[in-house]
């Protein structure tokens, strides 16, 4: 995906709220695994319909800020009737640069439509922390942070996981660093 795709994607990533892709309604989707390797992000995801969709039938999956925007587009890298496999690199989301820092939801999606947000199984909600990670990049100058909150229900309804993504640059020995907040804005990506 080059850089023009990505802006498009982000624009465009605004999506109708469906309940159902061909007569089938979407009842939730729930993220069994997180793990890790390397950089690359994995979650194993559960996706529940009131009945079986065709095979033909292609979900897509993205990371959106809290205002619907795709920070990412996560690869299906394994199927099995309606669990998925999916996955992103951290630091390459596919134009060669990392993720934005934020807070990001993973969305469902079937075409232009929006299905719902990924919720946390119980067994997962318990280890949550241990599956964030923070890592060293770019000759060990910079660090990425990804750090998997649990979000519990409000007025009655399961809130979606959240992925808070924070990136930050060392500063070399022997810097003299201003203390203006403009000068601790160009420290972080």
């Amino acid at each position: 995906m080059n850089m023009e795709e990505t802006e498009t994607l982000n624009s465009e990533i605004v999506m109708e709220r469906a309940e159902s892709i061909g007569g089938t309604s979407f009842l939730g989707a729930e993220i069994t695994d997180v793990f890790w390797e390397r950089i690359n992000l994995f979650m194993d995801v559960c996706v529940s319909f009131d009945s079986e969709l065709s095979d033909d039938t292609e979900l897509e999956f993205f990371a959106v800020n809290r205002s619907g925007r795709a920070g990412a587009r996560l690869h299906v890298v394994k199927k099995s009737g309606n669990k998925y496999r999916i996955s992103m690199n951290i630091t390459n989301v596919g134009d060669c640069s990392p993720i934005a820092a934020g807070n990001y939801y993973i969305a469902v999606c079937c075409g232009r439509s929006f299905l719902g947000y990924c919720h946390p199984s119980e067994e997962l909600m318990e280890r949550l922390k241990s599956v964030s990670r923070s890592f060293l990049y770019k000759n060990r100058m910079a660090s990425f942070i990804v750090e998997f909150l649990r979000n519990d229900e409000r007025d009655g309804e399961l809130q979606p996981m959240t992925m808070l993504v924070m990136a930050g640059y060392a500063i070399p020995a022997g810097s003299v660093v201003e203390s203006s907040s403009d000068s601790l804005e160009n420290l972080i990506m």
